[in-house]
């Protein structure tokens, strides 16, 4: 029977009964969490493992404040679920427990936290929100660096046998680039135009133009040659029915992503640089089927000044743009701009908000909403629906965000100062851990949008019990 709990140090608790105070008992310790976990219940098991990580914590001059326990509790199997470790990833991401700061965990070995990639990255990612995370593994007597692992666990790791896995992943990027510089394609996910695998024609994925969506990928290029807008594309692409890849919605983003891809003239690019090859300097040209030439591609990527430039270099207006290629392939490369981009997002709740406007038919757009700088009539920044079908719904960015803040600090039991204290990642952590989405509802008939902002229109949901809840403290 699998049982899991939560509690304060009893050390913390006898100096509190005796009339102490918090900041007295810690001093200059480091205040930490304490985690056990067995799989199969046994009698005092759970326990061993937290008197280890008291010894050890008193030995690195560390505190542990609270201990969470999950007994009997699988940590393989992922449709388990560990009430207290999901607690203990919480409030590390809040950095408190109980009114009681913690700023990092302390275990007897890293499979008792997790034995798999997604909850370790979980932990980790809670533990970098700020600084001062910090994590101890008392078996091997090991310090993790944070980042570090972080790094290399979002680059395709496993928490389990690091050295073979990092062979692995470097063979498997040095295949990818062999790949490339041969001129074959990538496989991976069937792109907008071209068709998917037959194993019995032996056509691999990427190689082949699909007849029906080619015609469309070709006119969208030209489309954009002409001087036509992004969402202009975009708007006709849905007014003709046709779905993207996955069965979404054309966005502008999307749209952008699919004409600057340097495959549509039998180009390739690998963590941000164009593939050439090593003894001419020219750009290696694929085997695959291509809609467009390089000529029209360069012309595409040079009136886009939100992708990429594959050189390196920008002039001119696009300076203030830094490189946001997504590249192909895995490597250290993408997910540095991937991190980059994250940290330089210029919208709070990007990511977050869902169009709330219904139609004639009772459908919910629920598309997401995208930030827009002042433009035009707008003299503040605002929130709009991105969908192309739509775009009924938009809301001013700096009232929006102030109504939310008050919502997830409430919530998240914090004061305005532990909020501003948080720098843009680290406020996009607490609300992704508080809320699940963020609806805005369309203004009624009648009112303008010059109106005072009105909080009845916004709807925080907040994540469900088994993710956002904490466990029974027993």
């Amino acid at each position: 029977m699998s049982t899991f709990g939560w509690e304060i140090s009893s050390d913390l608790t006898k100096a509190l009964a005796e009339g102490g105070d918090f900041a007295r008992w810690l001093g200059d310790r480091v205040p930490v969490a304490s985690y056990a976990r067995i799989s199969r219940s046994q009698w005092g098991a759970a326990s061993r493992q937290h008197l280890n990580n008291l010894a050890e914590a008193g030995r690195l001059g560390w505190a542990v404040v609270c201990l969470y326990t999950d007994d009997g509790v699988s940590a393989a199997n992922p449709d388990t679920a560990r009430p207290a470790f999901e607690c203990m990833v919480r409030d590390l991401s809040l950095r408190r427990t109980a009114g009681f700061p913690i700023s990092g965990v302390i275990a007897v070995e890293q499979e008792r936290l997790a034995r798999r990639a997604d909850d370790y990255l979980c932990l980790l990612r809670a533990l970098a929100i700020r600084p001062d995370g910090c994590l101890y593994l008392v078996d091997t007597g090991e310090l993790v660096e944070i980042h570090a692992v972080l790094t290399s666990l979002e680059g395709g790791a496993e928490p389990q046998g690091q050295l073979e896995t990092d062979r692995i992943g470097r063979r498997r990027r040095r295949s990818i680039r062999d790949r490339a510089r041969e001129g074959l394609g990538s496989g991976g996910q069937r792109r907008f135009g071209w068709l998917g695998p037959d194993t019995a024609a032996g056509r691999s994925t990427n190689a082949v133009l699909d007849p029906s969506e080619s015609t469309y990928l070709r006119e969208a290029v030209d489309r954009a040659l002409a001087g036509a807008t992004w969402m202009s594309i975009a708007d006709w692409l849905t007014a003709e029915k046709v779905p993207t890849v996955r069965g979404g919605r054309w966005t502008i983003p999307t749209v952008q992503a699919m004409l600057t891809n340097p495959a549509i003239c039998g180009y390739r690019i690998l963590d941000g640089v164009l593939v050439r090859d090593g003894e001419t300097g020219a750009p290696v040209v694929g085997g695959w089927q291509a809609v467009a030439t390089p000529e029209e591609w360069w012309a595409l990527v040079g009136r886009c000044d939100r992708w990429y430039s594959p050189n390196g270099q920008r002039s001119g207006y696009k300076d203030r743009y830094p490189s946001q290629s997504r590249g192909n392939g895995p490597g250290a490369g993408r997910q540095m701009r991937l991190a980059e981009a994250e940290l330089s997002r210029k919208y709070l709740l990007s990511g977050f908000l869902r169009c709330g406007h219904t139609d004639g038919e009772g459908d919910t757009c629920g598309a997401k909403m995208g930030g827009h700088p002042p433009h035009g009539t707008n003299r503040h920044a605002s929130y709009r629906c991105s969908s192309s079908g739509c775009r009924k719904v938009g809301r001013r960015a700096d009232l929006l965000e102030r109504h939310v803040e008050a919502i997830v600090c409430e919530r998240a039991e914090l004061s305005a100062e532990e909020w501003q204290l948080l720098d843009t990642k680290g406020q996009r952590a607490v609300i992704a851990t508080i809320t699940d989405s963020i609806v805005v509802r369309p203004l009624p008939k009648g009112r303008t949008r010059n109106a005072p902002f009105d909080p009845a229109l916004i709807e925080v949901i907040a994540k469900t019990p088994a993710v956002a809840d904490s466990p029974p403290r027993t």
